[in-house]
């Protein structure tokens, strides 16, 4: 099933910002689905904690972004059970 964890990251302006942290996110071993929202800020991530880590995850998201624009990203961790049912991916 995995863990969620919501990457909350400024700086991401836009639908291209979106498809690019989204882009990258999916790319790394172990993250089944990543879920951008550049109105909100966010990005929701599923993974597998024995193949990655949130420090992964934030790095990622910081060095994506940050090529473009000054960020930060914070991380609010977060198992499936606690969302919603439209919310579960």
């Amino acid at each position: 099933m995995g863990q969620i964890v919501l990457l909350q990251v400024a700086g991401m302006d836009c639908g291209a910002c979106e498809r690019r942290i989204a882009t990258v996110l999916g790319r790394i071993d172990g993250v089944s689905h990543v879920d951008a929202d550049h109105a909100a800020g966010r990005v929701r991530v599923r993974f597998d904690a024995g193949r990655t880590t949130v420090d992964v995850l934030m790095a990622a998201a910081r060095e994506r972004i940050g090529q473009a624009s000054r960020s930060r990203v914070a991380a609010t961790r977060r198992s499936s059970h606690e969302f919603g049912p439209a919310e579960r991916y």
